[in-house]
């Protein structure tokens, strides 16, 4: 469905394994690296991440991607298509952009980090945006002869590790589908050419459904991984909605690992504002005695419009206003502390410092947060608000979140280092921390630096 990103934007397409066996929604508590189980021998506490990686963006870089290396990370490159001029029954051709997926790049990034796979996904929607890839066999012989000669080719020179199987369209029925596939699988698994499988169907209650479940019959036990489209069902669907989609499909795809699945940015399932509730924190921490969470106020605009701007009647009114809502809402979700981005003002640097400085004092004196940072950035007006702030609080203020991805796009770690020893030297004594966006256009990217 939207494995290909119309925007030539980097693609994020993320798998979740959720336990089916439980179906809990404690699982979204540690939404990028859930608990999952193995199958038919359950190990309980294994965890997965798994990325498509490659539709359309040739600038997406393997050490772009942020790794956990207490959590198996799978990257599945999209895609590889049997097409050229047209269909070509089983001889696939690379297709994901290769500008920085290259063979050296995969086996760099696997020998850099173990956690790591690689695996090709077969098919999607669409051919460069404009042709729909099909599943159009000659024969089932021919094409499990052409597929495996050919994907082999490929999965050997690119070093991977699996295959992802995702056609969404067919011009032949589920019978010779499943013979396809399923004997693909099982001749690559068989030669070691791959060590797992996954397929990625989706709830159109039709073809899809029909030619994947046919599959799942006849050949389930050969396949590792159900990455279900659940983004494919429709936009801010809630959690219970969401568990209610994923029971059905466990049901559907019984004995192997389904896993939850999202689309960052897109149109389709859960959304990450239905995600986060005073639970969900609450339960987070209780599995992680050292995670804190903290609320960010202010921000540059509304929902991506009005500006936010700091404009008190007041310094007392606000600062009451403020104590007693925020008090509410750090209670209500379990929070830690507060993190002060407002970037906008229609007020003097020293109404916000003697505002937001008050409003730190009393939610730290009353116990209600254990910490508070700012984040500025290297604008005159921001500047002059935050330095106002720092030089009469600063002593209550326990991080300085520089916002230092504002600076231009590509700096190298030297000018990366002169700008913040400038701000260190704005905000002496200060916990200045280091900061970078990793899908943005400003500052020290992963690429350029010395992040991984």
């Amino acid at each position: 469905m939207k494995f290909i990103n119309q925007n030539n934007q980097h693609f994020h397409h993320v798998e979740l394994h959720i336990d089916h066996r439980e179906q809990q929604p404690e699982n979204w508590n540690n939404a990028k690296i859930p608990k999952h189980s193995t199958q038919p021998h359950y190990t309980a506490n294994s965890k997965l991440f798994r990325e498509y990686i490659g539709a359309e963006s040739d600038s997406v870089k393997l050490t772009d991607m942020p790794i956990n290396s207490d959590v198996k990370v799978h990257f599945i490159l999209a895609f590889a298509i049997d097409y050229a001029n047209g269909t070509t029954n089983g001889k696939f051709n690379v297709f994901w952009e290769t500008n920085n997926l290259k063979p050296a790049d995969i086996v760099s990034i696997k020998n850099k980090h173990r956690n790591v796979k690689v695996a090709v996904s077969l098919g999607g929607d669409s051919v460069d945006c404009q042709h729909k890839a099909y599943f159009k066999p000659k024969s089932i012989s021919s094409w499990v002869d052409n597929a495996v000669s050919s994907l082999t080719q490929i999965i050997k020179q690119y070093n991977l590790d699996g295959i992802d199987v995702d056609y969404e369209h067919f011009r032949t029925g589920p019978n010779t589908f499943s013979l396809c596939i399923g004997q693909l699988i099982s001749t690559l698994k068989s030669k070691g050419v791959i060590s797992f499988a996954s397929i990625a169907p989706f709830d159109d209650g039709g073809p899809v459904q029909s030619h994947y479940l046919a599959l799942w019959e006849k050949k389930g036990r050969q396949i590792d991984y159900v990455n279900f489209q659940f983004y494919a069902y429709d936009k801010g669907i809630g959690i219970s909605q969401f568990l209610s989609y994923f029971d059905a499909q466990v049901s559907n795809y019984n004995g192997r690992k389904v896993l939850a699945s999202f689309i960052s940015g897109g149109d389709g399932g859960l959304m990450g504002n239905n995600n986060l509730k005073p639970a969900d924190i609450a339960s987070i921490k209780n599995n992680h005695p050292n995670v804190k969470v903290a609320v960010s106020l202010g921000r540059d605009t509304v929902d991506g419009g009005r500006k936010a701007y700091f404009e008190p009647k007041s310094i007392s009114s606000w600062v009451n206003n403020a104590v007693s809502s925020l008090t509410h809402i750090v209670k209500q979700y379990n929070l830690d502390g507060i993190d002060i981005d407002n970037e906008n003002f229609r007020a003097g640097p020293n109404t916000f410092a003697l505002c937001i400085g008050q409003l730190i004092s009393t939610l730290k004196s009353n116990g209600v947060v254990t910490f508070a940072s700012i984040a500025p950035y290297d604008d005159s007006p921001v500047q002059s608000h935050y330095l106002a702030l720092w030089k009469t609080y600063g002593r209550q203020i326990d991080y300085v979140n520089f916002q230092f991805y504002a600076y231009d796009n590509g700096i190298g770690v030297s000018q990366f280092l002169r700008y913040f020893d400038a701000q260190a030297s704005n905000y002496k004594g200060g916990k200045i921390l280091a900061s970078f966006i990793s899908s943005g256009d400003g500052g020290l990217g992963p690429s350029n630096g010395f992040f991984f």
